[in-house]
């Protein structure tokens, strides 16, 4: 087990080790690593050869001063190709226009630092997914989606409060995605929506029910919920918020 207070060469050798050395699925924290310590780590880890073929997704919230590793799961990603789903459909059908699609670029595991606010100043951190308007002065993205299986609900509200927080004024909306495991190898889980500057109570979309995941395509284990509706108008309501003056355009 890592001991808070050691060497960045100590945390990157451990971490590069357990990080190479499995080989399932996993989600594990290290707790009490300093600001001094964390983003550099992380920033030296996602450089390297060897991790990067691991795939792993890799934060440092200097808030808490945690260091996560994330070995992602199918159900974990599905969020990335969902989006993309959706942004394809809200463009077949006119819901944008050619200019305001322009502005719609959808990313995944990207890592963002250097632009966060304190307590997050030193805070590294790769989202599920993000949207972002490169044509914009804007550093970090407008819309992200943080999606959570293996890790706490927590935890997935500490990366709300780093995104919304940390990141204004420059992130403008936060999806979090939890998911359960339930009896007979089904998942069941709920979607929220948090707004910078908007009301405390988040914006709940409702519950999601799924078959295995494995007997779906990704884009489906969120998009055909019955009771719940995940349009491309949904999705466009979040995209507005790239081309509406202030937010980030």
């Amino acid at each position: 087990m890592f001991q808070a207070g050691r060497t960045p060469e100590q945390l990157f050798t451990y971490l590069k080790y357990r990080i190479l050395q499995t080989d399932r699925t996993t989600y594990f924290e290290l707790e009490g690593i300093s600001p001094a310590t964390g983003q550099l780590v992380a920033r030296s880890l996602a450089e390297d050869g060897e991790v990067e073929r691991r795939s792993p997704t890799l934060g440092y919230d200097s808030a808490t001063e945690i260091f996560s590793v994330n070995m992602a799961t199918f159900l974990h990603n599905c969020c990335l190709s969902w989006t993309s789903d959706q942004i394809l459909e809200a463009h077949l059908q006119g819901i944008f226009t050619s200019n305001e699609s322009r502005h719609v670029n959808l990313g995944g595991n990207s890592g963002f630092y250097g632009n966060f606010v304190s307590p997050w100043a030193d805070s590294y951190k790769e989202p599920d997914t993000y949207i972002i308007n490169y044509e914009s002065p804007s550093p970090l993205p407008t819309v992200v989606i943080e999606s959570g299986y293996t890790e706490s609900t927590a935890r997935l509200y500490a990366d709300r409060d780093l995104w919304l927080q940390g990141g204004a004024p420059h992130v403008n909306v936060v999806i979090l995605i939890k998911w359960n495991k339930r009896v007979d190898n089904h998942i069941g889980g709920w979607i929220k929506l948090h707004r910078r500057g908007g009301s405390d109570v988040p914006e709940r979309f409702g519950r999601l029910y799924s078959l295995h995941p494995l007997q779906e395509h990704p884009s489906n284990i969120i998009s055909s919920y019955s009771g719940a509706t995940y349009t491309p108008e949904v999705l466009c309501q979040l995209v507005e918020t790239l081309t509406t003056p202030g937010c980030g355009a």
